[in-house]
């Protein structure tokens, strides 16, 4: 394994030793500042500019392989630019754009505020219009309809006791 001369950091003027020859960047956080730096304006949403999810969240490696550790890049912005993240906790968007990491469009939430946000806001999947889920969501209403069955225990309305 090869080793290599101590460097400073380009971001927050650190001396660190490089674990690859293209390593310019002491840690994740100044990875993530370098990033960062393109952005100014905070009332702009800042589109993730690297990898995503296919859900479109941007994501972040932070602990490369083998025991690798991805990161999405709200929740990264969340703990560089306004502190930890308390567990059990969600980062949500008011903005509600997955792929935006500007801070002053995050806010911390339970998964039940998150749900209810998401509800409240006609995004979950079974809302939206033309997606898989509401199709199958309109199929299955529309076969129970066709049937006469009002309740999930597939009983017709006369049949009720």
């Amino acid at each position: 394994m090869a080793t290599y001369r101590p460097r400073i950091c380009s971001v927050c003027g650190a001396t660190f030793t490089p674990k690859a020859s293209v390593q310019t960047l002491c840690s994740a956080t100044c990875r993530f500042h370098k990033v960062a730096e393109m952005f100014s304006d905070t009332e702009l949403c800042w589109e993730w500019p690297l990898s995503r999810q296919p859900s479109g969240y941007g994501q972040m490696t932070v602990t490369p392989r083998p025991n690798q550790t991805v990161v999405t890049a709200h929740r990264m912005s969340y703990e560089v630019f306004t502190g930890a993240i308390p567990i059990g906790m969600c980062v949500m968007h008011t903005c509600d754009n997955r792929g935006c990491f500007n801070p002053a469009h995050l806010q911390l939430g339970t998964l039940a505020q998150n749900n209810h946000d998401m509800i409240a806001k006609g995004r979950a999947a079974w809302q939206i219009e033309g997606g898989a889920l509401a199709k199958a969501k309109k199929a299955w209403i529309t076969r129970r309809a066709r049937y006469g069955q009002t309740t999930s225990t597939n009983r017709t309305p006369a049949q009720k006791e």
